[in-house]
């Protein structure tokens, strides 16, 4: 085929040529002018080529390490960095052209620094609250439109520079008019013009790049967890379901404040102005507050810090294991923390309260399911295995092959629940066990255990044992299982 289109070329007129030079000239017209005039094919080209070139620097990265031709541990290590530094850059780059659901994604991969290198967490932290801002005579024009009321006839006041700008919606300080005749201080939520067009289409790319990823390494097959996410994601373009689910967790955990009795965590959370709630605007009380991720500041006004996080964990303790009904989306920029002037004069030191926002992102449980994560938690911190297996069976963990070893499970869910430190330094902590050395977490794994898994694994034997001989199947399993422990063990 190749020689005879080549012979095509070579025998042909200049008619010919006129001919092949115009389709081939008018095609890549066609396809500039689609890339110029169509915003959504840009968007997805520009995806696709990032995620091109981000996967192929890490295959190339992966290829010369594995080669280690005389480097040490610390110049591969470099290596490994300085191609972490590059691809969090191009990623960081395209997330801020394109923001949509990007950002999400983005805010997501900065918190975990257990799993993800350092380099993506420092950069990607950005994204948390510092997206660039709609133009104003765009946010005042989707005020007027969804409140069917000049700006000027809600607030008194209204400050043009945004608070704060996100992947969904960029935030507004104002005056609200009341009934009454005077005024109340708001925060006014607005979504960003065509970002629900944006998410959609980029939830059906990031589909297709996972699919893609888990077909070339098994291993990174991301899609249950975004099947979970995609489910979600598309309500949180609705404001009208953000002030319900803000007012059902706060009802749950601050109740009316009547009394301390009444009070489960003393939380605070925004309460939403029904009358100016639409599908694309929310206007929601302020409240005063420095960032949590703002640490110099927080030091200055004298934080407690054991006490700020003790109480944000109980928050969301309260929301999972008791509603099952929780915050989904608690990234650092989701918090404020303020100064309880009240508690503050009663107690005689200063009192902080951590302020919760951002409900557009929540889950629920059945009773079934958060019963069966407390069951988890509790069997995990107690060692207890039958426990354990029943909670897996609640929450629908299945394993492959249906393999499930008591012993191996336990190590997982406590790793699950481990103290969280950062990619490096769990890598530090691996080399000190190769080198022979037991952590704290190791030494509280065998005290906490008493025994029971080298009783476990004598009480597997003993049937065995008593049953070899009796069915072939069992006994080639049993010397399966025999051989898989040996090599975990090693």
């Amino acid at each position: 085929f190749f020689y005879f289109a080549v012979q095509c070329i070579v025998d042909m007129d200049t008619t010919g040529y006129i001919i092949l030079g115009s389709v081939l000239g008018g095609t890549i017209l066609l396809i500039f002018l689609l890339f110029l005039f169509n915003p959504m094919l840009r968007r997805r080209l520009a995806v696709y080529w990032v995620a091109l070139r981000v996967y192929c620097s890490y295959i190339s990265t992966q290829e010369i390490t594995s080669q280690r031709k005389g480097r040490t541990s610390q110049e591969i290590d470099a290596i490994w960095s300085k191609c972490h530094e590059l691809n969090a850059g191009r990623i960081y780059d395209t997330i801020v052209g394109l923001g949509g659901l990007w950002v999400k994604l983005g805010q997501y991969l900065s918190t975990r620094a257990d799993v993800m290198p350092i380099e993506y967490v420092n950069l990607l932290g950005k994204l948390q609250d510092s997206m660039p801002f709609s133009p104003l005579d765009v946010v005042v024009h989707t005020i007027e439109t969804d409140l069917k009321r000049k700006l000027a006839d809600v607030f008194s006041e209204f400050d043009p520079t945004p608070l704060g700008s996100a992947s969904i919606a960029q935030v507004h300080r104002a005056r609200l008019k009341t009934d009454d005749g005077g005024t109340q201080d708001v925060v006014v939520k607005v979504r960003h013009r065509g970002v629900k067009q944006k998410v959609l289409q980029d939830l059906q790319n990031l589909v297709k790049i996972v699919d893609m990823v888990a077909g070339r390494q098994p291993d990174y097959d991301f899609r249950p967890i975004l099947q979970e996410w995609g489910k979600e994601i598309p309500k949180e373009l609705d404001f009208r379901i953000e002030a319900q689910n803000m007012m059902r967790v706060r009802r749950s955990l601050t109740g009316s404040r009547s009394s301390p009795e009444d009070i489960a965590v003393d939380v605070d959370i925004p309460i939403p102005v029904d009358a100016f709630v639409t599908e694309r605007v929310l206007v929601m009380s302020y409240m005063e507050g420095v960032r949590l991720s703002d640490l110099d500041a927080i030091a200055n006004m004298g934080v407690d810090t054991y006490n700020l996080v003790t109480t944000i964990t109980k928050a969301y303790s309260h929301q999972i294991f008791l509603d099952g009904f929780f915050n989904a989306d608690p990234h650092p920029g989701n918090f404020l923390v303020a100064r309880d002037a009240e508690l503050s004069s009663v107690r005689h030191f200063p009192v902080h309260r951590p302020i919760l926002l951002d409900f557009g992102l929540c889950k629920e449980l059945d009773d079934r399911t958060r019963l069966g994560f407390s069951r988890l938690l509790l069997a995990a911190e107690e060692m207890d295995f039958a426990a354990l297996l029943a909670s897996f069976a609640d929450i629908g963990v299945r394993f492959k092959d249906g393999f499930l070893d008591p012993e191996q499970s336990m190590k997982l869910v406590r790793y699950i629940f481990r103290s969280t430190r950062t990619m490096r330094e769990a890598k530090d902590e691996r080399l000190r066990d190769l080198a022979g050395a037991s952590t704290a977490e190791d030494d509280e794994m065998v005290s906490m255990d008493g025994g029971r898994s080298k009783r476990l694994a004598q009480e597997r034997e003993r049937v065995h044992h008593a049953n070899r001989g009796k069915d072939p199947n069992a006994d080639a399993q049993y010397l399966k299982e025999k051989e898989e422990q040996a090599k975990r063990d090693q």
